[in-house]
C-alpha cells in the first residue's frame, strides 16, 4: 500500500511520496521497489548522489537489479559521467535487455564518443521485436541523421504509426 501511494503521488507531491516510501521501507526493508521509488524521488528533486545510493541498494536485489542499474545510468548520463553511465548500462543489459536500454546505449555512443557506427551497431544488435519500439526508432533516426544519412532516417521514421508522428 505504501509503495502504491508513493507511486501514485510521486510526480505531484514528492515530499509525501518520499514519506510513503520510507514508511514502506520500515515495514519491508528488503523491498527493492521501495528503494527504486526513493531513488526516483531523489532524482526528480535534484538530489542525485542520494538517488544513486538508493539505486545501488536496489541493484543488490535480483528482482530490481536491471532497473536500478538503468536508473544509475540515467543519473550518470545526465551528469555527464559517461564512463560510469556506460558501466551501469552494460551491466543492466547483461541482466535484462529492453528497448530503453538499447536506445540508451546508442545515445551514449553518440553523445560520449560521437560514434554513429557504434550506435548503429548497438541498434542493429537489438532483437527484431525491439527495433519497432518508438524509442529505438527515434534513436535510429537520430543516428542516421548524425551520420548524414537522411534517407535512412526517413525509412526509420516510416516504421512509426502515423498517429505517433501526428
Amino acid at each position: 500500500a505504501w509503495l502504491a501511494l508513493g507511486r501514485g503521488i510521486g510526480t505531484t507531491d514528492p515530499a509525501r511520496a518520499e514519506e510513503a516510501y520510507r514508511h514502506g521501507l520500515g515495514l519491508a526493508p528488503q523491498d527493492g521497489r521501495l528503494l527504486l521509488g526513493l531513488g526516483s524521488i531523489h532524482r526528480q528533486t535534484g538530489r542525485m548522489e542520494e538517488a544513486l545510493a538508493f539505486y545501488e541498494q536496489a541493484a543488490a536485489r535480483p528482482e530490481t537489479r536491471a532497473l536500478a542499474l538503468y536508473d544509475q545510468y540515467l543519473v550518470h548520463f545526465y551528469s555527464r559521467r559517461f564512463a560510469e553511465a556506460d558501466r551501469c548500462l552494460r551491466e543492466s543489459i547483461k541482466v535484462s535487455n529492453s528497448s530503453n536500454m538499447v536506445a540508451g546505449l546508442a545515445m551514449l555512443m553518440i553523445t560520449w564518443r560521437g560514434d554513429t557506427a557504434g550506435a548503429r551497431q548497438a541498434l542493429d544488435s537489438a532483437p527484431a521485436v525491439m527495433r519497432g519500439q518508438p524509442r529505438v526508432v527515434l534513436v535510429t533516426a537520430l543516428t542516421a541523421l548524425m551520420a548524414r544519412q537522411p534517407e535512412e532516417a526517413l525509412r526509420a521514421l516510416a516504421r512509426l504509426p502515423a498517429e505517433y508522428i501526428n
